[in-house]
């Protein structure tokens, strides 16, 4: 906020450069908070991916494996798989209703 302005200015240009960087403290905090949370997820991942060698009493199944990308990109490529069988099954669906004859299918 210019000096200027908080000195001379009314009272709402305050409020709302006040509003403004309390929203930027805010979305700062969700990003830390967000990313504490993914690098506590990969430690997690990490742990149980060789849990197995370390416990003589756990049982012999597959122990997961540590994530070969990111935990964003893959959860993006899931969307983007998702979101393009939705448009295929939309797709489908306009089909069926369609008779084969206007179609071009049926003769």
């Amino acid at each position: 906020m210019p000096w200027d302005l908080f000195w001379h200015g009314p009272v709402y240009a305050f409020e709302m450069h006040l509003a403004v960087f309390n929203e930027k403290v805010k979305d700062r905090q969700m990003a830390q908070d967000i990313q504490a949370w993914n690098i506590g997820q990969y430690a997690r991942q990490a742990m149980q991916s060789v849990f197995h060698l370390f416990n003589p009493f756990a049982a012999k199944a597959r122990p997961p494996r540590y994530p070969e990308k990111p935990f964003i990109v893959q959860r993006e490529e899931e969307e983007k798989i998702r979101a393009e069988d939705r448009i295929k099954r939309s797709y489908e669906a306009l089909l069926k209703r369609f008779p084969k004859e206007k179609r071009g299918e049926g003769e």
